[in-house]
């Protein structure tokens, strides 16, 4: 969803962790490119921070993911939502919030079954 699960951010602080017993962690953390620790509205980037686990056997792989975004003018996760000739602005809940998803593929040969689930939470939208 425009780009959401793998967004581009400056400035970061990120860690892959080698594969044991079958699980691997990945973590990521963007200072936002500003002078403050929650930004300070003077950069068009907001606070980003993500993780990521994952487990996989032969048969099956889970994996389960977080990440937020935070508005740069404010900290919060949301904003104002406007539309202008049926465009939408990006200060929209896909821009601003948190995502939970949970994936599982499943392995049968040379078939893959998926399913995942996904949950976008805000603190609030305005407009």
């Amino acid at each position: 969803m425009r780009n959401r699960n793998w967004p581009q951010s400056s400035n970061n602080v990120s860690y892959q962790s080698p594969k044991i017993a079958g699980f691997d962690f990945y973590g990521q953390h963007a200072l936002s490119n500003a002078t403050g620790w929650n930004s300070n509205g003077t950069t068009a980037q907001g606070r980003e921070a993500g993780a990521q686990i994952t487990y996989t056997a032969p048969l099956f792989q889970i994996r389960g993911i977080y990440d937020e975004i935070r508005n740069p003018n404010n900290d919060q996760l949301g904003g104002m939502y406007n539309t202008c000739n049926g465009m939408v602005d990006s200060n929209g809940i896909f821009s601003y919030s948190r995502e939970y998803t949970a994936m599982v593929n499943v392995f049968l040969g040379q078939f893959k079954l998926q399913g995942g689930y996904q949950a976008i939470r805000c603190s609030g939208m305005a407009g």
